[in-house]
């Protein structure tokens, strides 16, 4: 129940998170409170995501083989579902780190022009 809750939780904060790139009242932020979590985010969720496919490669060639107790659920037609599922990670991972590369630039920006003004 903890680990629901928790998680819940965690995924209203990025929700709130993601709103700050994506709103106005983000600009009131500091620049590094946003672009450094979103980037160490992005590594995080493309590198989940990224290494599901390479075990999935490496047990379609036979370098590596599923533990006996995984075995039969690494053989099951629904593992195909895997595939979607760590895709949405890769996915992700990768947006969130175009979102923190724009953030950081419009803001730059942003500041050359207030100072040109």
């Amino acid at each position: 129940m903890i680990g629901y809750w928790g998680m819940g939780t965690l995924a209203l904060l990025a929700a709130v998170f993601a709103l700050a790139f994506a709103r106005p009242w983000g600009l009131r932020l500091p620049k590094w409170l946003l672009i450094i979590p979103a980037a160490i985010g992005s590594v995080l969720l493309s590198l989940w995501g990224f290494t599901y496919f390479v075990m999935q490669y490496l047990l379609a060639v036979g370098r590596v083989q599923s533990a006996p107790m995984y075995a039969t659920q690494d053989a099951s037609p629904m593992a195909v579902w895997g595939y979607f599922w760590y895709a949405l990670f890769l996915i992700w991972g990768i947006s969130l780190g175009a979102a923190a590369y724009y953030a950081g630039k419009v803001r730059k920006q942003n500041k050359a022009n207030h100072f040109t003004k």
